[in-house]
């Protein structure tokens, strides 16, 4: 049976998201990304429990379809303003329900690493004070 549904932090630098395959993503983070890296991203990457405003979610899906027509669909210009035009709607609603959004995860991620645009590891780099990981353009600081 494949685990999908909202997760909190599939990737490092969005806060939640639609995850299609749970065990998919987990074996990537496992396989791919820094060894350093792997316990926190394992640990913080869980299914949301609590009840994610119906907006969010209804925008969320449709954002996400939209990211995956574009990259398996040949990647067209139109295809690609669809997926900007919906993430730009659904990053509006998350602006809208931050407040409610941000005690979610609070509740449900204690003493998470998340800084409001990215997960934070504990890295040399990090601990000298030089951050040096990049965020995406979903800057949800405001949560």
């Amino acid at each position: 049976m494949t685990k999908k549904g909202f997760y909190w932090h599939v990737h490092h630098d969005i806060l939640f998201e639609w995850c299609y395959d749970y065990d998919k993503r987990a074996n990537f983070i496992r396989s791919v990304k820094p060894p350093s890296e792997v316990p926190e991203r394992l640990k913080r990457f869980k299914k949301v429990k609590g009840k994610l405003p119906t907006a969010i979610k209804v925008l969320a899906k449709v954002a996400n379809k939209a990211y995956y027509q574009y990259i398996n669909k040949g990647g067209t210009d139109k295809l690609l303003d669809n997926w900007k035009r919906t993430r730009g709607i659904l990053q509006h609603a998350m602006w809208t329900y931050r407040h409610e959004i941000n005690r979610l995860h609070t509740k449900e991620c204690p003493n998470c690493s998340w800084d409001g645009r990215q997960m934070v590891f504990e890295t040399k780099e990090n601990v000298e004070g030089q951050n040096t990981s990049v965020a995406n353009s979903m800057d949800l600081s405001g949560l």
